[in-house]
């Protein structure tokens, strides 16, 4: 057993929380990496009330530290806990830079339901039209990207139309790596997309029709 100054870092406290989720929900990142480093705490643990760190980080507003956890691979990003995801959570909260964050990372179903059948939308809704305008104009479009839903393209603010993922990933990239031929057509017909992104959407275009979208040959 792992001892550190003479405490069990195994032991629990009172809910059933480790030293991880006493770190995370006070927002001590480097105690957070340093805990995640050891490898002695799994990453989706949950307490006595069957919630996990993310969701506690997610409740707290510790943007950081949410930041870091969603770059461990095992995360549960959709878990739901005694009540809630960690999406819901946040929203519920109105911790809108946290939400900023999970809503960058494609792996977060914003249409995932609380226990008792609610969405983030429903929540954002009874709290601040702030939230559920954001999570309307710049979550949906990231799985649009790669689903290929050009409906849902076209509905947003093309001021927005460069908004990159937790990987760093625009929308053009997204929707070129998954061969969506008409939505690299509309994102590359918009006046506001930044040039740089079809330099890059360019090195994963899986076709040479795609290719030939971002960077047409020029007519001499």
């Amino acid at each position: 057993m792992l001892h550190i100054k003479g405490i069990n870092m195994l032991d629990k406290g009172i809910g059933g929380w480790n030293a991880l989720v006493f770190a995370t929900f006070h927002g001590k990142l480097d105690i957070v990496k340093y805990l995640v480093a050891l490898g002695i705490y799994g990453i989706n643990d949950k307490t006595g009330h069957g919630d996990t760190a993310l969701i506690w980080a997610c409740q707290e507003g510790r943007t950081d530290v949410v930041r870091y956890l969603l770059t461990i691979p095992d995360i549960d990003v959709n878990y739901l806990g005694w009540k809630t995801t960690p999406l819901i959570t946040a929203v519920g909260n109105e911790r809108i830079d946290v939400i900023k964050v999970l809503c960058a990372d494609p792996r977060v179903d914003i249409n995932k339901p609380d226990k008792a059948g609610r969405t983030a939308m429903a929540f954002a809704f009874a709290r601040s039209n702030v939230i559920g305008d954001f999570l309307r104009s710049v979550s949906i479009p990231f799985k649009a990207a790669i689903d290929g839903n050009l409906s849902a393209i076209r509905k947003m603010n093309t001021n927005d139309i460069n908004v990159k993922d937790l990987n760093g990933k625009s929308l053009l990239v997204l929707a070129t790596e998954h061969g969506h031929v008409d939505i690299v057509m509309y994102l590359c017909s918009i006046q506001t997309l930044d040039a740089k992104e079809r330099e890059v959407a360019y090195k994963v275009a899986p076709t040479e029709e795609i290719r030939n979208i971002l960077m047409p040959v020029k007519k001499v």
